[in-house]
């Protein structure tokens, strides 16, 4: 985030700065970008159950930004390295997403076992570029090798047989859904999309010694702990050095 501010102050003060036109130019395409797309996918990075669908929504933001040269470099990019929590083994984790819909939920569940798998999982999911995304959910993602996850993990996956509206009260998905959420999904639900579209973080949240807050927003000016920078989402890496 200190990029960004960085970028707008020197852009705002491109006059002072005795920038070139070509400068202002790329200054500008760096800001647009940074604000209309990596913000709110920075800011849900720290959500490990959220992490399948944001990705989901980030690839499909970077194939139709406006920016076509950039689209092409950035939606390559994070094709090639960053698709982990779609591949088949991972992708199970929507199963927890709380903003993820009931409808969706009981679409994977019957992908588990009509979608079939590959012999040889893979670390990250192979997304055509060249083909609509638009249609593209979940579901496409999930195969009979994606209850693997569960197995592996030690989950019981018998809330799978009874309807996504009746998890909160199963105790094996009360269990399962508590074990995978990340401290920091706390966190990330105290940040939240105003109508004008800025973010806005609820200061009146999380306070004392171990409140965790928004980088420049309560702790130490650009400081993430660094258990959460352990399991920061690899869509915040993309333009940090």
């Amino acid at each position: 985030m200190a990029k960004l501010i960085y970028a707008v102050k020197i852009y705002l003060f491109r006059g002072q700065a005795n920038l070139t036109a070509r400068e202002s130019a790329g200054i500008l395409r760096y800001v647009k970008f940074i604000v209309s797309v990596y913000v709110l996918a920075w800011y849900a990075a720290l959500s490990p159950t959220s992490a399948p669908a944001n990705d989901l929504v980030l690839l499909k933001d970077l194939v139709g930004y406006e920016d076509k040269s950039l689209a092409k470099a950035l939606a390559d990019g994070f094709a090639r390295r960053h698709l982990w929590y779609l591949s088949e083994s991972l992708v199970p984790l929507a199963f927890f997403d709380e903003d993820l819909s009931l409808g969706r939920k009981r679409a994977m569940i019957e992908a588990l076992s009509s979608n079939e798998g590959s012999e040889d999982l893979t670390k990250r999911a192979v997304v055509d570029l060249k083909a609509n995304l638009s249609q593209k959910t979940l579901t496409n993602f999930v195969t009979k090798s994606s209850r693997m996850f569960l197995v592996t993990l030690g989950i019981d996956d018998g809330f799978l047989e009874t309807d996504p509206v009746e998890w909160h009260d199963d105790p094996r998905y009360v269990a399962a859904a508590r074990s995978q959420r990340h401290p920091g999904t706390e966190r990330l639900r105290r940040v939240w999309c105003r109508p004008d579209g800025r973010l806005q973080f609820d200061p009146h949240q999380g306070r004392g010694p171990d409140a965790v807050h928004p980088a420049g927003g309560g702790g130490a000016p650009g400081k993430i702990p660094r258990r959460q920078q352990e399991h920061r989402h690899p869509a915040s890496l993309i333009f940090e050095s």
